[in-house]
C-alpha cells in the first residue's frame, strides 16, 4: 500500500508537467496557425493589390490591338496623311487632286501573343485613269519589300522587345523611300522622264505613262520592259499572234500569263515593239 501511494505521489507532478507542456504547446500552436492565416490573408491582399497595379501599368494588348497601336504611332509621324481604319491605312491626295497616295499595313492572320507581325504596302491610284477605264485607275504599288528590291514579304515583328524598333524602322523606311516616291508623282512630266530613263520596269506604269504622257512615251517604256525581260521572246511571239485577231475581240480582263494583259493593251493602243 505505501508503495502504491508513493507511485501516485511520484507520478502526480509528472502528469501535471505533461499537461502544462501540452497546454503551452497548444497555445503556441494556435498562435502559429493564427499567425500563418494572418500572413496568408495579408499576402493575398498585397498580391491582389500589386496585380491590379501591374495590370494598370502594363496592359497586355491583344495582337490586333498591338498592331493598331503601332500603326497609329507610325501614322502620327506623317500628319499630312489622313488616318483610316485605326491607322491601318494612310491616305493623301496629290496637289492636282487627281492622284491618291496610300500606305497600308497588313496584319499576319496567324498572329498570336508571342508573335505579332505586319507587312507594309503602298498604292497610287488615279481618278482620271479610272474614269477613262484604264487599268481600273491603278498606277503603281505593292508590298514594300518588293518595291525596294529587298526581301519580299518581310514581316515586321511587334511582340516583346521588338515593338519600338519595328515602329522606328518602318517609319524611317516610309520617310526615306515612300514619301519621296509619292513626291515624284506630283510632277507628272518629270516623273515620266525619270521612269523611262531609270531601271524600274513595272508593267503597271505603262498605263500611267500612256495616260499622262501619250503613246510615244509609253512606247519607249514598253520597249524598255520588253528588252530587259526574261520573257522577251514570249512577249514578242504573243504580240505577233495578236496581229491575227481583230482588236475588238481582245479582252483585257483575261490574263493568260504574266504580262499578257500589258502586251494586249499595247497592241490595242498602237504601241509597237521596235526592232533592234
Amino acid at each position: 500500500m505505501p508503495i502504491q501511494l508513493h507511485i501516485q505521489v511520484g507520478f502526480g507532478p509528472m502528469k501535471n508537467l505533461q499537461y502544462l507542456r501540452l497546454y503551452i504547446f497548444g497555445i503556441v500552436g494556435t498562435w502559429c496557425i493564427v499567425s500563418k492565416i494572418t500572413h496568408v490573408f495579408t499576402d493575398k491582399v498585397i498580391f491582389k493589390r500589386n496585380t491590379a497595379l501591374f495590370r494598370r501599368t502594363f496592359t497586355i494588348l491583344k495582337p490586333r490591338e498591338l498592331c493598331e497601336k503601332a500603326w497609329q504611332e507610325i501614322a502620327s509621324k506623317f500628319p499630312d496623311f489622313k488616318v483610316v481604319s485605326k491607322g491601318q491605312k494612310l491616305k493623301k491626295t496629290s496637289k492636282n487632286k487627281d492622284l491618291i497616295f496610300e500606305i497600308y499595313f497588313q496584319a499576319n492572320r496567324n498572329n498570336y501573343a508571342d508573335s505579332v507581325e505586319f507587312v507594309p504596302h503602298i498604292a497610287i491610284y488615279s481618278k482620271s485613269m479610272k474614269k477613262a477605264n484604264i487599268h481600273n485607275g491603278f498606277v503603281y504599288g505593292g508590298e514594300l519589300g518588293r518595291l525596294l528590291n529587298r526581301t519580299e514579304w518581310h514581316w515586321y515583328q511587334l511582340a516583346g522587345a521588338s515593338y519600338q524598333y519595328t515602329v522606328d524602322e518602318v517609319s524611317k523606311l516610309c520617310e526615306e523611300y515612300i514619301i519621296p516616291l509619292f513626291e515624284d508623282f506630283e510632277d507628272t512630266e518629270r516623273n515620266i522622264e525619270k521612269l523611262i530613263e531609270e531601271d524600274i520596269n513595272d508593267h503597271n506604269l505603262l498605263y500611267y505613262i500612256y495616260h499622262y504622257g501619250g503613246k510615244d512615251k509609253a512606247q519607249q517604256y514598253f520597249n524598255k520592259i520588253i528588252k530587259n525581260s526574261e520573257l522577251r521572246s514570249m512577249y514578242i511571239d504573243f504580240y505577233n499572234q495578236l496581229k491575227e485577231i481583230p482588236k475588238e475581240n481582245i479582252s483585257l480582263g483575261v490574263s493568260e500569263f504574266y504580262g499578257s494583259t500589258m502586251i494586249e493593251f499595247a497592241y490595242i493602243n498602237g504601241i509597237i515593239i521596235e526592232e533592234e
